[in-house]
């Protein structure tokens, strides 16, 4: 990727977009990977704090059985 658009990388690791066509590139970084990591480590430190957070919500309890009804898999 850098060799190819020498401009992708920053201080802080690659940025979100590229567009291949121009080579121009969005300088922002995309931070949603991060949030997954600082969420699931949270959730490990605190022995499964965060879900007992959103178990806890109104909101959540009233969706759980609609939930409960779907089958997730992976393949």
């Amino acid at each position: 990727m850098r060799a190819l658009y020498p401009d992708i990388y920053g201080p802080y690791g690659f940025y979100d977009a590229v567009n291949p066509r121009t080579g121009q590139v969005g300088h922002r970084y995309l931070v949603l990977d991060e949030g997954m990591v600082f969420a699931a480590l949270n959730n490990v430190l605190t022995g499964d704090g965060l879900k007992a957070y959103y178990a806890n919500n109104p909101i959540i309890r009233a969706v759980q059985p609609y939930l409960a009804l779907e089958r997730f898999t992976v393949r």
